[in-house]
């Protein structure tokens, strides 16, 4: 019986055995090499004919070069991946893989009867291969094509950027003894006129203040925020720390929101003051809160006398927006605990 050979290139380690185990049940006189890195399969590929190539997308180099030179050899190849990307898997197959599975789904016990597959289709798509490589892309195709796949590398950053976010502010409540959070806390406070106080009782207003917080607090959320911390007339949501555009937009969201929901009342209309801040902040369990300067920087900016409504942020804070944010927020002319405050202009 001829043997089969089979190279599979992954830097897990750790999934070696699932695949040996997987081969060797499945599939008699099978072949099976590892590599981990690039330069160690291009020197198997040198001295060895493979029958099947399996290989991670994320290598020690850029994978999809590296893929058009694996296809261009002949041999089928399929891409097993632990990035679940849709666009991923679309360019891999265009390129010429055979197939693409999710490492997540490998589970799903598909995985030997995509190996059987590509084995004995293998001569086919070569030829099929074959005749696509004779007919090179225009060069505004590959330009597209560029696009296209440099675009994968944003939504991966994208993902693993919320995926931090929800890391840090999803995980509050279990946040680590005495471990330092790079946090961007947004604190919304609801005012009222002196008119509307004298409208409402006590149990009036708690009411209206309970369903505009709980309104209010589900845009943070959807943002990548979280609520931390609510007040009678307040409540907090904590961001990662270098979500500032994500907590400004949420700020905006809430600022018109308020707007809409006192419209519905025979009152005056009511803000909301709206303070961001940044900072380090610790966790510490006996006190069982938060301890952080930008937290209290916050508080304080958004309580303080005269910011009946708006939205307002320390200079550093200033500084990260880009150009076509900062059109949006003006200077103060006064200094606010030392430090240089921009306000929010809708109207900018």
């Amino acid at each position: 019986m001829t043997q089969v050979n089979l190279l599979i290139i992954d830097p897990d380690q750790g999934i070696q055995e699932y695949y040996r185990n997987t081969l060797e049940s499945q599939f008699q006189g099978i072949g099976v090499q590892f590599v981990s890195k690039i330069p160690e399969a291009e020197d198997k590929l040198h001295s060895t004919d493979y029958d099947l190539i399996i290989t991670e997308s994320e290598l020690d180099r850029p994978f999809f070069p590296f893929l058009d030179g694996l296809v261009r050899m002949g041999v089928p190849v399929i891409v097993v991946s632990r990035d679940d990307s849709e666009r991923l898997a679309v360019e891999s197959i265009r390129l010429g893989a055979i197939d693409f599975i999710s490492k997540k789904n490998l589970k799903l016990g598909i995985f030997t009867n995509i190996l059987a597959r590509a084995l004995l289709d293998g001569e086919r798509w070569k030829k099929i291969r074959e005749f696509g490589t004779g007919m090179p892309p225009y060069p505004e195709v590959r330009k597209h094509t560029d696009i296209i796949v440099e675009s994968i590398k944003k939504e991966k950053e994208e993902k693993t950027r919320l995926e931090a976010a929800q890391k840090l502010v999803g995980g509050l409540k279990n946040l680590k003894e005495g471990q330092a959070y790079n946090i961007l806390f947004l604190y919304a406070t609801i005012k009222f006129t002196e008119g509307t106080y004298s409208q409402m009782d006590d149990w009036q207003l708690q009411q209206v203040l309970t369903r505009w917080k709980k309104i209010l607090g589900r845009i943070p959320e959807s943002y990548g925020g979280q609520v931390w911390i609510e007040k009678k007339d307040s409540l907090v949501a904590a961001f990662n720390g270098e979500e500032a555009l994500s907590a400004l937009l949420a700020s905006m969201e809430m600022n018109s929101r308020i707007y809409l929901l006192s419209g519905e009342l025979p009152i005056d209309r009511a803000g909301l003051s709206i303070a961001l801040a940044a900072g380090q902040t610790v966790y510490t369990s006996d006190m069982g809160s938060l301890v952080s300067e930008a937290l209290n920087f916050s508080a304080h900016l958004a309580y303080r006398d005269g910011s009946s409504n708006g939205i307002f942020i320390p200079g550093e804070l200033y500084e990260r927006l880009n150009g076509r944010g900062r059109k949006y927020f003006f200077r103060e002319d006064a200094a606010f605990e030392g430090r240089t405050i921009y306000r929010f202009e809708r109207t900018a």
